[in-house]
């Protein structure tokens, strides 16, 4: 009995400790997790329990340093942020948070330091240091709010100094509104007094100076009425600004006005004197003297009047009137007799001037009369604009106008006659014939020589018939590929000095346009050949494949493709080779120039036909075919670039062949480090995509094996049984020869657990750890039989046994531990007193069954009857000792009787 109250105690502390390991774990206190699991080994719990608690206590000790480590950082405190980071370096927080809490206190010990440069800097007041120090303190990260007073300064002091240098230089312009803006902004930036002094004493002086120009100026322009008042407020003037420390060159102005003022004084009171006297011989001096001392003529009419006589009006009447008639006899007439009355030549002048313009234009009308039907154009412009500048009106004018122009037009017909034959160009050969005779049927005067109109037409004659020939020869050069260069009369025939290609561009389309020209000129249509000006775009051919079907039907063969550029460009030299030959047949030109053509263009024939070749040969991609179109376009005469991108295409397919082959192999080698090298080099290739994805799969295969067997290997090694199941797993797609080994070295660890943890449970002599290592030991192959197991079957059958003698275990249990024990430890000395221990519990059961069978049935007779059993099996402690007992009273007892029995 002692020793089943030892069982119990130790089982309640077992789960007393389990509880609170769990409570513990729960609420993830580090204390009372240590404290539990100090607990839970003194009672002997399960390692499996404890190793959880223990691996709890882990992650609790890493939030616990996060935890801490987030407010370190949260508070900004270098030393807490270190032991933060220590703390959590002990409790194995993630590397990469550990780098990243250092990273943070590297920048907080960085902004510290640029905290302390700021200071300094703010200390020494140097705007150079300041500005070094907000520089460097944005580099070690400070944030720009901290640096917001350090910016402020630097600004401020920036300021200061530009208001310094405003200052010296308002001071050295000494301008009074440049002083007083500069004192005011230099205040407001707060220099000091010291700074602003020197501006204040310039100022004042400035202000002196500018007060006493003040006073110079009003003085010089005269206030006073009186000339004597005038000079005596200049002359204290000048004193004035001689005492406001003026110089000598800015008051030289106002002492020259002081002179002229003194010597308008003088003038005046010698014309006073002259005008008393009134005799001519003193007031003409007077006036003239007066003049020259700049006195106005309104001061001087009094002195006018009196020189002026009766006579001298009447003449200027007579004057004027002769003026407003302007006729020359009475213009002659009243110039006379002002001369006559002593008029001046001023009075007389514009009567004069009007006798001068009315003899010119007499003089005009008859020049202009006597160029009538004159063939002079430089002296028929020249008498009209001469006319124009002097007055002559429009009407009189208009017949010259007439005449001048129809001059100019045949001289412009005749220059452009001239000019077309020396140029050779057709269509202006043709203008300028075409203009010059309707000119000629037009003009009443008619001066364009015919014979230089009959030798624009036979330049046009010969240029037409030269244009034919150079369009021939143009055509055939650009078959050869030679500069189109035109053998006109401008350019030697043969042994030329080369052209550039831009003079030869510019001169084929000169031919070019001629040739049109003359096709015109003869009634040839051109129609939409290649390259006229007349003719479609280039690209709506190519867009709506007209041009390579005409090619397909013409040689039979398929049509070429719009990328082949060079057979649009025979295409084209064929047609104008054409559209040559056509123009030449119609002006009759000799066979002889023809042949040359039609050589040319059976030429060219050849060629488009090898390009179209050329061009089936690349899209059939086969070498066979491309060889045989680069024999056929050899021995038409291709030239290498236009054979190029065939050429190209030959060697392409040749390195796709060579690379689809390397491919195979490779797949076929299954060799992995092979295989990625041979799949660069196709899609380098380009091979087939088709191709290239099998060979991926192939090396995603044969990598994914590599990656499995490194498992299996690397797991084999770490003899971890957990580690080598997870690698089997993901290698379960191997042969099975490649997964035996690692499989049997799976079975081998797996026994050597079991047998190490049924020695360990049987050791224990724990109930759980015995089921739980019987449980392992069943589930390895060729563990179940083993001599291990059967140790362990039988110590688990004496453990269950032992406990079901306890009475803690209802009976089914006790059966299942009796049935155990007959078949592993059938000689133990306790199973028999567990037998009769089953066997009474299984009376006692069977009583209840009949005693709930009877309160069923509610029968007495089978209520007496099972009362009786339950009394022979022992239940006389639950059943009263009623003589009469009624169905209710029966029914609770038996209630009783099964919580007893639970109990």
């Amino acid at each position: 009995m002692a020793m089943l109250d030892e069982v119990v105690a130790d089982e309640e502390k077992r789960r007393q400790a389990r509880w609170n390991l769990k409570r513990a774990m729960h609420d993830r206190r580090i204390a009372d997790i240590e404290r539990a699991l100090i607990a839970g080994e003194e009672c002997c719990l399960y390692p499996m329990e404890l190793e959880h608690a223990r691996h709890t206590l882990v992650e609790a000790k890493k939030a616990d340093a996060n935890q801490k480590l987030d407010r370190a950082l949260a508070s900004a405190d270098v030393d807490a942020i270190c032991d933060a980071i220590n703390q959590a370096a002990y409790a194995d927080v993630n590397p990469a948070r550990l780098q990243a809490a250092e990273a943070s206190l590297e920048m907080l010990k960085r902004q510290q330091d640029a905290r302390m440069l700021v200071s300094q800097a703010q200390r020494s007041g140097d705007i150079l240091l300041l500005q070094q120090a907000i520089e460097d303190a944005t580099v070690m990260g400070l944030m720009d709010s901290e640096l917001t007073a350090i910016k402020r300064k630097v600004q401020r002091l920036e300021i200061q100094a530009d208001e310094v240098r405003k200052l010296e230089v308002a001071i050295q312009g000494k301008s009074i509104m440049g002083l007083r803006a500069c004192l005011l902004s230099a205040a407001a930036a707060g220099l000091p007094a010291t700074d602003l002094d020197r501006g204040r004493v310039v100022l004042r002086q400035e202000e002196k100076k500018a007060a006493a120009r003040i006073v110079l100026k009003d003085a010089r322009l005269g206030k006073k009425a009186s000339a004597e008042g005038r000079v005596q407020d200049l002359r204290e003037a000048i004193q004035g600004g001689k005492a406001a420390g003026m110089t000598a060159e800015e008051l030289q102005p106002f002492d020259t006005a002081l002179d002229q003022l003194r010597q308008e004084v003088a003038a005046r009171q010698t014309l006073k004197e002259a005008v008393e006297i009134a005799t001519i011989d003193v007031l003409m001096p007077a006036i003239d003297a007066a003049r020259a001392a700049g006195i106005d003529e309104e001061d001087l009419a009094i002195a006018k009047l009196l020189v002026e006589d009766a006579y001298k009006p009447a003449a200027r009447a007579k004057l004027k009137e002769a003026v407003q008639k302007r006729d020359i006899p009475t213009l002659l007439a009243a110039i006379e007799h002002a001369k006559v009355v002593g008029l001046s030549v001023m009075a007389i002048a514009e009567a004069s001037e009007v006798l001068k313009e009315e003899e010119l234009k007499v003089q005009l009308r008859k020049r202009i009369l006597r160029l009538d039907r004159s063939l002079n154009q430089q002296e028929l412009r020249a008498a009209i604009n001469i006319s124009e500048v002097n007055g002559l009106t429009k009407a009189e004018l208009a017949p010259a106008r007439r005449q001048l122009a129809e001059l100019e037009q045949q001289a412009a017909a005749t220059t452009r006659l001239s000019t077309a034959i020396e140029a050779g160009e057709i269509v202006e050969l043709q203008a300028a014939i075409r203009d010059a005779r309707a000119l000629v049927q037009k003009v009443l005067t008619p001066c364009v020589a015919e014979e230089l109109i009959q030798d624009a037409e036979k330049a046009l004659r010969k240029e037409i018939e030269q244009a034919a020939r150079d369009m021939l020869y143009d055509s055939i050069k650009r078959c050869s590929g030679a500069a189109a260069v035109s053998r006109s009369k401008d350019l030697p025939e043969e042994g030329g000095e080369q052209l550039n290609a831009k003079a030869a561009l510019q001169q084929r389309r000169r031919s070019q346009a001629n040739f049109e020209a003359a096709l015109q000129a003869i009634g040839v249509d051109v129609g939409s050949r290649p390259g006229s000006r007349d003719a479609p775009p280039a690209a709506g051919r190519r867009a709506s494949g007209l041009g390579k079907r005409r090619m397909s039907a013409m040689y039979g063969g398929p049509a070429v493709g719009g990328a082949s550029g060079v057979g649009d460009a025979y295409f084209e030299r064929m047609e104008t080779i054409k559209t040559a030959i056509r123009g030449a047949e119609a002006l009759e030109l000799d066979e002889t120039d023809i042949l040359p053509a039609r050589e040319a263009l059976a030429e060219q024939e050849k060629k488009l036909q090898a390009c179209a070749a050329l061009a089936q040969a690349r899209k059939l991609k086969s070498l066979h075919h491309i060889k045989e179109a680069l024999e056929k376009a050899q021995e038409a005469g291709l030239s290498h670039m236009e054979m190029k991108q065939t050429i190209d295409a030959q060697k392409e397919i040749k390195k796709q062949d060579e690379a689809a082959e390397k491919l195979e192999d490779a797949v076929d080698a299954r060799d992995a480090e092979k295989l990625r090298w041979a799949i660069k080099w196709a899609k380098d290739a380009r091979v087939d995509e088709d191709d290239i994805a099998d060979a991926e799969e192939v090396l995603q295969e044969l990598e994914w094996r590599e990656t499995a067997l490194a498992k299996l290997r690397a797991a084999q090694e770490s003899r971890n049984v957990e580690e080598l199941m997870e690698a089997l797993k993901f290698a379960q797609d191997l042969e099975e020869e490649e997964l035996e080994p690692y499989e049997e070295a799976l079975l081998e660890l797996r026994q050597k657990q079991a047998r190490v943890e049924l020695a360990k449970a049987i050791e224990q002599r724990d109930i759980a750890a015995l089921k739980e290592a019987l449980r392992l030991a069943e589930s390895v192959e060729d563990m179940e039989d083993s001599e291990e197991a059967a140790e362990g079957h039988r110590v688990l059958a004496e453990e269950l046994v032992l406990q079901a003698l306890t009475g803690q275990v209802a009976a089914h249990k006790l059966r299942a531990a009796v049935e155990e024990a007959l078949e592993w430890s059938p000689d133990f000395d306790r199973l028999e007193g567990a037998k009769k221990i089953l066997a009474k519990e299984e009376k006692q059961d069977a009583a209840r069954a009949a005693m709930q069978g009877a309160l069923m049935s509610r029968d007495a007779t089978e209520l007496a009857a099972a009362i009786r059993h339950g009394r022979e099996a022992g239940l006389e402690a639950v059943i009263p000792l009623l003589p009469v007992l009624n169905v209710f009273d029966v029914a609770i007892l038996f209630e009783h009787c099964q919580c007893y029995s639970l109990g």
